[in-house]
């Protein structure tokens, strides 16, 4: 079994899982104030952008959507606070990391779209035929 296969794979679903994860950080910075309000959720006092909900869908969308906030909006607070206070940095590194291998996740997988299209184009300037092949 060669491992380059699962390497490529490994980035392509971190680098999915990235952009679901600002996506989802996104969506509840604009919208997630309408879902809190009517569903029962509750937002915890102590960390004013984290919610949590009853039941299991709710609760569970509500930790997907806590644990994007943190790794995405804020990894630069959670860094800041590491440097003045360095019993966080048990929480900063992961947060780091996820950022780092994310983004060159990310920033790979965009060219290898980019050249799968470019690629494409060619063929089909020279040859007439619409066939993208890796």
């Amino acid at each position: 079994m060669r491992i380059v296969p699962l390497i490529k794979t490994g980035v392509w679903l971190t680098a999915a899982g990235y952009v679901l994860a600002w996506t989802a950080a996104t969506w509840f910075l604009d919208d997630g104030g309408i879902v809190r309000n009517s569903a029962s959720c509750a937002r915890l006092e102590e960390m004013p952008l984290f919610w949590s909900c009853e039941g299991f869908a709710l609760s569970f969308f509500a930790n997907l959507v806590t644990i994007a906030l943190a790794v995405t909006y804020l990894a630069p607070l959670a860094i800041v606070a590491a440097l003045d206070n360095p019993s966080l940095w048990s929480v900063a590194l992961p947060v780091a990391v996820t950022n780092l291998a994310g983004i060159a996740a990310l920033v790979y997988a965009i060219l290898r779209l980019v050249g799968w299209a470019v690629r494409g184009i060619y063929s089909y300037a020279r040859t007439g035929e619409a066939r993208i092949s890796d």
